[in-house]
């Protein structure tokens, strides 16, 4: 059985590494299509999968440091309260914070810094809806779950 210290920094790492991929997924595909865009319309043949791949990249780490950051945060400010407790909008904000503070200290451009907080807001939404998902499930139970019959989508 692990320390609920052990618990919180694993819970930290899960949340900080699916924030990593999360994040890395959406600026790969936005950054590297709006890139290859841009050089389209300037009349130059764009390396999209080189593009992709940096923003993927870029992503990756912006989501993995963003996420450790708000699972600190998160830790500290909502160490009492359950799931059903927070406030989505309030949960969502305290995901902005790291997002922000980490995109000004990477990029110093204020659009950057402006979508990486908007990636922050809507990872820690997500994150709640899905675990509240999650717990919902494991409180009702798999002999609850609704069965799928061959043919059933």
């Amino acid at each position: 059985m692990l320390s609920p210290t052990l618990r919180r920094v694993r819970g930290a790492l899960g949340l900080a590494l699916t924030w990593a991929v999360t994040w890395a997924v959406a600026a790969g595909i936005t950054g590297g299509i709006l890139s290859s865009v841009m050089l389209l319309l300037r009349g130059r043949i764009p390396p999209v999968g080189l593009l992709v791949g940096a923003f993927a990249l870029a992503g990756a780490i912006s989501g993995f440091v963003s996420g450790a950051g708000f699972a600190l945060l998160l830790t500290t400010s909502a160490r009492r309260r359950t799931l059903d407790d927070l406030n989505p909008v309030q949960f969502g904000m305290l995901g902005a914070i790291p997002a922000a503070v980490f995109g000004w200290v990477l990029f110093h451009e204020a659009a950057l810094v402006f979508i990486a907080t908007g990636f922050g807001f809507v990872a820690a939404t997500g994150s709640l809806i899905l675990a509240r998902r999650a717990n919902d499930r494991e409180i009702e139970g798999p002999g609850a779950w609704k069965r799928l019959q061959h043919g059933e989508e």
